[in-house]
């Protein structure tokens, strides 16, 4: 994505429209002004759980629906089943057949649930449909919508996808994207093509009371937390997934765990004969073990458990959680119960106190991707002014060393 402007934060949006709702509107179906949700628009949500993907899995038009991970999209499908509506997943080994069925079916609405790499896929389909029926043109017929977009900017660096399903988004007549957290972005398009910024939030206080754990070691604040707090079910959110392994270790937890991770993730825990590990939600243990990569989107409504979160910078940096998105996307994957009473028993955050890093402003994170651009290209330059293929992985192991720009 290129930047329009030196830097963008949720401070710089000045937003279009900005609507606000009571506390007894339990759906975003109730919200008039955004259901449907509108087309060539940002909304931010403000909260998690007030359902905007259902609003759109429900709505009277063909929808392709976009989530970050495989573990949402399977949930979702087994819900909405389980309601009457089918759905068709978009992941692993489904394939062209499988969606060219579902869309000769008698639905009157299809509704698709696609990861960002399962778009592309979908779209080859629809092209080679175009040959038969050239009446199908798919960029008017389908809305598209990015469900949970913070992801899009906080994946980039590691998923190429992230980035290749906007190349695709642009295409479409219709197409909104939406979260609780939104990260504003900085392509370009979004100005051209006229996007609306659109606030939906609550009229009511909607803050929760954290309580923080400072530890001189992360496994000894979790063991501190395990003394003090008796409960049937803990819910532990840390981004290593050898981190947990560790963890479980320390605490000599045998028994009654789940690690929840992605499915790469899964595969190379099952091969090293790691049995209580999941990539699809289920029946919750006493202990929980969640990776970033699974909890994005995901409802949990099993109980009301206590949230832990894990951080320890001195252990991976990529464990720090952002507070404008991170933690209140783990806070809202446990949903209210239907009485109204809260999805969990209290909120618990331990982090390791004996390291600490020192935030960058954007304009100083650009300036620093700015400089090591320019480093990078002056050594490739070199690279390839010399032409001596002998030299070639000295000057490719100088480029991997240039960070953040390497990354990009």
């Amino acid at each position: 994505m290129l930047p329009y402007k030196k830097s963008v934060s949720i401070a710089d949006v000045q937003f279009d429209e900005i609507i606000s709702y009571s506390k007894d509107v339990e759906r975003f179906t109730e919200i008039g002004k955004v259901n449907p949700i509108p087309s060539n628009s940002i909304i931010y949500k403000t909260v998690t759980g007030i359902g905007a993907t259902h609003s759109e899995i429900v709505s009277k038009r063909h929808s392709i629906i976009v989530f970050p991970h495989i573990s949402i999209i399977i949930s979702k499908h087994e819900y909405y089943k389980a309601q009457g509506i089918i759905t068709q997943p978009i992941y692993g080994d489904i394939g062209r057949d499988d969606i060219a069925k579902y869309l000769d079916s008698d639905n009157e609405y299809a509704k698709i649930l696609t990861t960002p790499k399962g778009v592309a896929k979908l779209i080859k389909l629809m092209e080679l449909a175009q040959g038969t029926y050239p009446e199908m043109q798919y960029q008017k017929l389908f809305f598209l919508l990015i469900d949970e977009c913070h992801k899009l900017i906080q994946d980039a660096d590691y998923r190429t996808d992230m980035l290749e399903v906007m190349e695709q988004f642009f295409d479409f007549e219709n197409k909104a994207m939406v979260s609780a957290t939104p990260i504003p972005p900085s392509d370009p398009r979004f100005l051209t093509q006229k996007f609306k910024h659109i606030k939906v939030t609550p009229d009511f206080n909607y803050i929760q009371d954290i309580e923080l754990i400072h530890a001189n070691a992360l496994v000894n604040g979790l063991q501190e937390y395990l003394d003090k707090n008796e409960a049937n079910r803990h819910c532990f959110f840390f981004n290593s997934v050898e981190g947990i392994k560790s963890l479980i270790s320390q605490l000599n937890i045998k028994d009654d765990y789940q690690i929840f991770c992605s499915q790469d993730s899964h595969n190379i825990l099952k091969i090293a004969k790691e049995l209580k590990v999941n990539w699809k939600i289920g029946p919750l243990s006493k202990y929980n073990f969640f990776t970033s990569s699974f909890y994005n989107g995901l409802d949990i409504t099993e109980g009301k458990p206590n949230i832990v979160i894990l951080t320890d910078y001195g252990y991976r940096d990529h464990t720090l959680l952002d507070p404008y998105t991170d933690i209140l996307q783990i806070i809202g994957r446990f949903r209210k119960k239907n009485n109204g009473e809260k999805g969990y028993s209290k909120i618990v955050h331990i982090n390791n106190s004996s390291h600490f890093t020192t935030p960058v402003s954007a304009d100083e994170a650009i300036l620093r991707v700015d400089q090591s651009a320019s480093v990078y290209n002056h050594i490739e330059d070199l690279r390839e002014s010399l032409a001596n293929p002998e030299l070639f992985d000295l000057f490719n192991q100088a480029l991997s060393t240039v960070k953040p720009y390497e990354k990009g």
